[in-house]
């Protein structure tokens, strides 16, 4: 009689086209028109940044496979995403060694001790941006000022080859660049935070390419922009001055660390938007849009267990 073998694995079993690095590539396509600003703004020498953190984050990644006997998965291009964000987290010509700390942090730290790509509970970008910021925060706050952007962020300078952010002239009562300014202009501050232009461009590309859902982002957008008006303020202003654009489409909607279901999404995008604004309201962070999404990514576990759909006639298992 001849033996029936089953093979039975793990879940999920819903077979999708897409891959992790088919997913990856997209983001890092979604990326582009940032690198191409930064280049056009700070002259190809930022290059050096780019590359040194995305390469630092795929040899550590290696490595660390290859010493523990692991698959070495470089090609998912996971590592050189978490990479080429960090990077955009960075001043223009961030120091190699502070770029290759973040680095170590994000990869080794935070992705591979806790099991790898799907193992982190939070975004390991995030932490290493949020550790070398309190580390190191003068060399974190090197804005760098050029002729090519708004009059307002050079006038500020007062010739300096560093000045204030547009946030930062707001905590001061200073003049500020129109909004209309704040959304094609370039501005100082991060490299992911040059144009917001840009950055709303590799958005659209990923809500089009379905490596995103619009949900949270959406929601996260239009609770800063009412927390502003009650505050008297444009919310324009606020959506598109520091981190708000690039943490809301790009690092908000992490595929490991944010919700899986569309009333989390909801939930998180809320819950985000009210922390962000608080804190960048009273606490001494003038962004505050970190901070907030490492609450966000801690408290997903159980957003998504309170909003995970129960098995029919039963009240579904309790998870934490």
């Amino acid at each position: 009689m001849k033996e029936n073998k089953s093979l039975i694995s793990e879940s999920p079993f819903i077979y999708a086209a897409a891959d992790t690095s088919l997913i990856m590539r997209d983001v890092l396509i979604a990326l582009l028109p940032c690198v191409a600003l930064a280049v056009y703004v700070y002259g190809p020498g930022v290059l050096l940044t780019f590359a040194v953190s995305v390469g630092s984050c795929v040899i550590l990644e290696a490595v660390y496979q290859k010493l523990m006997n692991k698959p070495v998965r470089a090609g998912d291009l996971s590592a050189a995403v978490t990479g080429l964000i960090i990077a955009m987290n960075l001043p223009p010509f961030a120091s190699p060694l502070l770029v290759v700390l973040g680095a170590f942090i994000a990869i080794i730290i935070v992705k591979q001790l806790f099991g790898g790509i799907g193992r982190n509970f939070v975004n390991p970008a995030l932490v290493a941006i949020i550790v070398l910021g309190m580390s190191f925060p003068q060399e974190m706050k090197a804005w760098v000022v050029n002729d090519k952007m708004t009059p307002v962020i050079v006038e500020a300078a007062a010739g300096a080859t560093t000045g204030p952010t547009a946030l930062e002239l707001f905590k001061l009562n200073a003049a500020l660049p129109s909004d209309l300014q704040m959304f094609i202009g370039l501005k100082n501050g991060t490299l992911g935070q040059l144009c917001s232009l840009a950055v709303i461009a590799g958005g659209i590309y990923l809500v089009a390419r379905r490596v995103i859902s619009p949900v949270l982002s959406s929601i996260f957008f239009l609770t800063v922009a009412a927390l502003t008006l009650m505050w008297g303020y444009s919310p324009l202003f606020q959506i598109f001055a520091g981190g708000t654009l690039f943490f809301g489409i790009f690092m908000a909607n992490d595929c490991v660390t944010a919700p899986v279901t569309a009333k989390g999404k909801l939930i998180a995008g809320l819950l985000y938007g009210f922390l962000s604004m608080f804190f960048r309201a009273y606490s001494l962070n003038v962004d505050g849009m970190g901070y907030a999404l490492l609450f966000v990514n801690i408290l997903t576990p159980r957003i998504d267990a309170l909003t995970m759909p129960k098995p029919a006639g039963g009240k579904g298992r309790r998870i934490l």
